[in-house]
């Protein structure tokens, strides 16, 4: 057999089979779906007093067939225009920084220089922490905090026990006490002197997020059995504290259920939060249940944004009166496969999106995943699943391969009628009579199929260029850098050159867009800056901005907005040490064209220049 054709490796078979299917969403059992006018399926009362009292807020929502709920426009939208802003009903430091800032505001606490360095280190998290302004401006009770110590001083402890945040053991905490209506919700003040922001601003309650949809049972069975004895014993303890009547109007804690169904939805409505003045960065977490009532789309008109303590919706794209209004709520340059196991686990929604339906060999999604095709050059092979499709690809490729043997053989024959010596002649009808054999292909083969011209390679070869071969080298370089890249703690030069190879596309075996070719380029980008080689860092930006700039068809995002600063500093280093004047000015055209189109990705995606 020769080089082009079949190696069979039993363990590379095996462990594509399984590679293959890895990120396949688990199967759950059937869960019996609540009716219509159940209140886990009304919308939030707070997004919907909002639509009543604001009639010109731009937006409305819908009931459609597939889905629950949709935001549905009002108005058209153009790129960059804002769509709402919600403030979060229930915010708390971060434990790494609950000694630093204040629990009320936000804002840093003010420590001396000496003590700074360790204020946010061997603090209880859940002590709350305030500033002058907040105790003189009374928004302080401290009756309420005494009374409530004993228990924030064990929740680290349960916490620790079961090798959880306390973070989310606080926030469980403080939803049943906002629930019984003991700790009131932070009301919103609205600052701003923009009329569109003020009718646009909303905050929800914690009515609103019990009348969220109950994942406890969609939870992986590892994550329930370590969060579960948490909240028992958190349940036990708010259970003795209810019955001890020391806080007046906490008579009876939330049902163990309702707790479970607390820490569950946490991680899909909190958001990284901060002062409203941006100067700290996000040192705390706020919870943002409006932000569901936007439907997901891997290819969405709208992005959302936590900016301070506020978190924008703002359309990306233009957006018509009547159309939906969609979010992404996972990397839209990520595989199919990978989004659809995100959402699964992260948000417990199957997305059935117009880019997810769409049949992939037209999609974008195929240069994400698929390898160049050799023959064609103009597309890219995808693998088959095992099946019909597999097996029509395996006889089709037999038949090339004996098409090929053909052609082999007759040219052999040629040979054969001019050779000299019968050591020479033994040789070539050797080869004659191997050819001559039946085409086989071992079992279990997995074939990949050009988009185009639907050439079909085997995954694995001889020589190591199947696609598949293509797709375990892409890995293996990234694997290795990063492996380096921790033993070393940085990028050595030996795990820059194997993220150069596959920025590369593996000598254009890989498009552009490929992951594990996008993958590459960030640290690529940071290494060098760390290097100081102005050169590669503006290529490797300019490489990603472009290439994800047109997989996403034009819509901004942050990684985009990070590359233009990036590609500025590279262009104004290289400028500001040009020989020439030329070449200053071809630095300093570069800067003006990337400053142009960073302004323009800052309004749509910050609203601001």
């Amino acid at each position: 057999m020769s080089a082009t054709e079949v190696q069979q490796h039993q363990n590379a078979s095996e462990g594509e089979s399984a590679g293959k299917h890895q990120h396949v969403a688990p199967q759950k059992p059937a869960v019996a779906q609540p009716k219509r006018n159940s209140p886990r399926y009304q919308p939030l009362p707070t997004i919907m007093k909002k639509i009543s009292d604001t009639p010109d807020v731009g937006w409305k929502l819908e009931v459609a067939q597939k889905h629950v709920k949709n935001v549905v426009a009002t108005k058209d939208y153009e790129a960059g225009e804002l769509v709402s802003v919600e403030r979060p009903f229930l915010c708390v430091p971060m434990a790494k920084y609950a000694g630093l800032f204040c629990h009320k505001c936000l804002h840093r606490l003010k420590w001396d220089k000496a003590s700074t360095k360790d204020a946010g280190t061997g603090l209880n998290p859940c002590l709350p922490r305030y500033c002058d302004g907040c105790k003189e401006k009374g928004r302080v009770d401290q009756e309420l905090d005494a009374k409530l110590a004993a228990l924030r001083i064990k929740l680290p402890d349960i916490a620790k026990e079961h090798s959880l945040d306390p973070t989310m053991l606080h926030i469980v905490t403080l939803l049943d006490l906002q629930r019984a209506g003991v700790v009131k919700r932070e009301e919103i003040f609205i600052d701003s002197k923009d009329s569109d922001v003020q009718k646009k601003t909303f905050q929800c309650s914690v009515e609103d997020f019990d009348h969220l949809t109950n994942v406890w049972d969609r939870k992986p069975e590892s994550w329930r059995k370590m969060v579960g004895p948490a909240v028992r014993a958190l349940h036990k303890e708010l259970t003795a504290l209810a019955s001890s009547g020391a806080i007046p109007g906490y008579t009876k804690a939330s049902s163990l259920v309702r707790m479970q169904a607390d820490a569950a939805q946490i991680s899909m409505h909190v958001q990284t939060i901060s002062a409203p003045d941006l100067q700290s960065g996000d040192t705390a977490v706020g919870m943002f249940p409006g932000l569901s009532q936007f439907q997901h789309a891997c290819a969405p008109n709208a992005f959302f944004l936590a900016r301070g303590n506020e978190l924008f919706v703002r359309a990306i794209i233009p957006i018509r009166k009547g159309e939906e209004i969609l979010v992404s709520y996972v990397n839209i340059a990520e595989t199919r496969a990978n989004r659809q196991v995100l959402l699964e686990s992260e948000r417990h929604i199957a997305c059935h999106c117009a880019r997810c339906e769409h049949p992939k060999e037209q999609s974008v999604d195929r240069l994400i995943e698929g390898v160049v095709c050799l023959d064609c050059r103009a597309d890219v092979l995808l693998p088959l699943d095992i099946g019909p499709q597999n097996d029509a690809a395996t006889e089709l490729y037999k038949q090339r391969l004996q098409e090929d043997r053909k052609y082999h053989v007759k040219m052999l024959t040629k040979k054969l009628r001019h050779a000299k010596g019968e050591e020479a002649k033994k040789k070539i009808e050797e080869d004659i009579k191997e050819l001559e054999g039946d085409v086989t292909v071992p079992e279990g083969v997995i074939f990949w199929r050009c988009c185009s011209c639907e050439s079909v390679e085997p995954s694995h070869t001889v020589n190591t260029d199947g696609p598949g071969d293509i797709i375990n080298k892409a890995n293996r370089l990234l694997q290795g850098a990063g492996l380096l890249s921790l033993k070393q703690k940085n990028y050595s030069e030996s795990g820059e050159n194997m993220l150069e190879t596959l920025a590369g596309t593996l000598d254009g075996r890989l498009p552009p867009y490929h992951i594990k070719v996008m993958e590459s380029l960030p640290p690529l980008i940071n290494f060098n800056m760390k290097k100081g080689d102005a050169i590669k860092v503006l290529n490797y930006a300019i490489q990603l901005w472009d290439t994800e700039r047109q997989l996403v068809e034009d819509r901004p995002t942050m990684q985009q907005l990070q590359c233009l600063e990036a590609i500025i500093d590279a262009a104004e280093h290289k400028a500001s040490n040009a020989s020439s004047d030329v070449i200053k000015k071809q630095f300093a055209k570069r800067v003006k064209q990337a400053e142009e189109q960073l302004k323009e990705t800052k309004r749509i995606l910050l609203g601001k220049a």
